[in-house]
């Protein structure tokens, strides 16, 4: 007697297919969606750039003190206090200061999450910290700009490029301007450090820190900015001395953060910064995190 073939159940095969479908669906739409906040994001920053002209020393001043320069800015945006570029990068961005008293976490910060036209935003915006003062009559020693580090390069993506000593000896200086004031600044420093106080035994390197009680404080936090850095850069610094430090996440551990520092040319000085004598320091600074991964113990 022949036996009846018996027939294949269809439904393993069509919840496969269904499942498969929709993961497609949901990954294009993710990568659409992605793809489009970069696009958003590039052409909000290229509008604003299209209203900024660069400060000059022919740049004209209004009643308040402020560059002319910066007044479609503000118009825009009455957060403007500054525009940062870096050379060889795409870091050419207004930066904004906004006060905000309520602060509870990092991630409360307002220009982290929403764009320079206040529109929500992955990118958000390049912002002075809390703690700087960017007046009239008063800026504070030293002014320190976050970005978010986004893989596509836009914002402090490609700040990472300060990691390769050739590009830095290429690049090794910036200019940022506030609504008072024009400046180039001489890199000095870039170094990775730590976040979390439990990455380096409870302690946490304040390089964020805007003012300090004397001079000899100031020096002594310069000094620890040359420790840490990965290379030994010929660029002096003295009391009274303006900086700049740009802040951004990095990925060798978790919550760390690259920074990198510069040091405002002094009126009448020449930009030299001599950046072929640089070399890689031998023994930088790291958080104890960084030695828990490679190995080796931290300088004395």
């Amino acid at each position: 007697m022949n036996r009846e073939k018996k027939k294949k159940n269809p439904w393993p095969l069509r919840v496969i297919s269904i499942v498969a479908v929709l993961v497609f669906i949901i990954s294009g739409n993710f990568l659409g969606r992605t793809q489009l906040s970069k696009i958003v994001n590039a052409s909000t920053n290229d509008e604003v750039a299209d209203v900024y002209k660069p400060v000059t020393k022919e740049s004209e001043v209004n009643t308040d003190g402020i560059y002319k320069n910066f007044e479609p800015l503000l118009a825009i945006n009455p957060d403007t206090k500054g525009w940062l570029t870096v050379p060889n990068t795409k870091i050419d961005y207004p930066v904004v200061y906004r006060f905000q008293d309520n602060i509870q976490k990092d991630t409360d910060y307002y220009y982290l999450s929403n764009d320079f036209n206040g529109d929500r935003s992955k990118y958000g915006a390049l912002f002075f910290g809390l703690n700087n003062r960017i007046e009239p009559d008063y800026t504070s020693q030293n002014l320190t700009i976050h970005g978010h580090h986004m893989k596509d390069g836009q914002m402090f993506g490609e700040l990472k490029k300060y990691r390769s000593l050739d590009f830095y000896k290429q690049n090794p200086t910036f200019t940022m301007d506030t609504l008072y004031e024009k400046g180039t600044y001489e890199i000095f420093s870039v170094f990775l450090t730590n976040s979390l106080p439990e990455d380096d035994a409870g302690n946490v390197f304040d390089y964020t820190q805007a003012d300090f009680e004397s001079q000899e404080d100031f020096m002594a936090f310069t000094e620890e900015l040359k420790k840490r850095s990965f290379y030994d850069i010929p660029v002096d610094i003295q009391p009274g001395d303006q900086l700049v430090t740009l802040s951004t996440c990095e990925y060798d551990f978790d919550q760390s953060r690259l920074v990198v520092v510069g040091r405002k040319v002094r009126p009448g000085e020449e930009v030299d910064v001599s950046a072929n004598e640089a070399t890689k320091n031998p023994d930088p600074l790291y958080p104890q995190v960084w030695y828990d991964k490679h190995g080796g113990s931290k300088p004395e």
